[in-house]
C-alpha cells in the first residue's frame, strides 16, 4: 500500500519532478504526472500498448481497480523489464511475463502509462 510514496520518492530523487506530487492514493498518480510534464501515451497507436510489457523503460504504470478498493497501484518499468514500486518484480500489478497480454488483472486496471 506503500507503492505511490516509492515511486514519487524515486521520481524526486531522479530527478524527473521538482517537487513531492502532492496526490495520496496510486489511482491519481496521473494529476502529479501531468503537473509535472508527463504525458499519458497508453492509448498512442504507435506504441502498441497490450500489456505493462510494452511500456517504454522509464514510464510510470498507473493503475486504477477493479475491485473496489481505494487505492490503486503505481510503478516504474526499468530495465529488463523489471518493475519497481514498494518493491522490484519481473511481474507486472496485472500479470505475469509469458502470459497472454493484458491491461486488466488481479483486481487492477492500467489507466495510464506516462512518460516524459
Amino acid at each position: 500500500m506503500e507503492c505511490w510514496k516509492y515511486v514519487k520518492i524515486g521520481l524526486l530523487a531522479s530527478g524527473m519532478v521538482d517537487s513531492y506530487p502532492a496526490q495520496v492514493e496510486a489511482k491519481d498518480a496521473g494529476i502529479d504526472l501531468q503537473a509535472a510534464g508527463f504525458r499519458n501515451v497508453l492509448a498512442d497507436p504507435s506504441l502498441h500498448i497490450k500489456s505493462p510489457y510494452d511500456a517504454p523503460e522509464g514510464a510510470v504504470i498507473v493503475y486504477g481497480t477493479t475491485d473496489g478498493s481505494t487505492h490503486g497501484h503505481a510503478e516504474v518499468v526499468l530495465p529488463g523489464p523489471l518493475f519497481a514500486s514498494d518493491y522490484i518484480s519481473p511481474n507486472s500489478r496485472v500479470m505475469r511475463k509469458g502470459e497472454p497480454p493484458t491491461l486488466i488483472g488481479k483486481g487492477r486496471r492500467v489507466t495510464g502509462v506516462w512518460v516524459k
